[in-house]
């Protein structure tokens, strides 16, 4: 099946943390892009607030939202222009940011059944351990 490559780390630590994953730009939602991170980056959604950002329109708790109409995070990702780069912002509290880097567009890879596959993964990211990003 013909991907399209995503590496996912926390912003500024790229080197030393990150995910690399290939998605089916076909299925891939803004949900299913959030289950991945939640359970990637083991984040706690119970008592957080997220929001995925690119340019002036962000998706936060459920809806896709820009100037112009809402729609839910069943919305497919790549149905909408998207930046080279883009954000998961996590922890409202802590201004977290993950950015989602589109690293290349159709590769051969089989997904089976599911949206998307890790291929690639560094570090572990720690969520409360200290008064900012921690890595074990």
């Amino acid at each position: 099946m013909k991907c399209v490559k995503l590496k996912i780390y926390p912003k500024g630590y790229g080197r030393e943390i990150y995910r690399v994953i290939a998605v089916d730009p076909k299925k891939l939602t803004f949900n299913d892009l959030k289950a991945y991170m939640i359970h990637t980056f083991d984040l706690d959604t119970f008592s957080h607030l997220y929001e995925f950002v690119y340019k002036a329109a962000y998706v936060r708790n459920n809806a896709l939202t820009d100037c112009e109409d809402e729609t839910t995070m069943d919305e497919r990702v790549f149905d909408s222009p998207l930046p080279k780069t883009f954000y998961f912002h996590y922890d409202f509290a802590k201004d977290w940011y993950f950015a989602i880097n589109i690293m290349s567009s159709m590769e051969e890879v089989d997904l089976l059944k599911s949206s998307y596959k890790e291929l690639k993964s560094k570090g572990e990211f720690v969520e409360y351990s200290g008064n900012g990003w921690d890595f074990k």
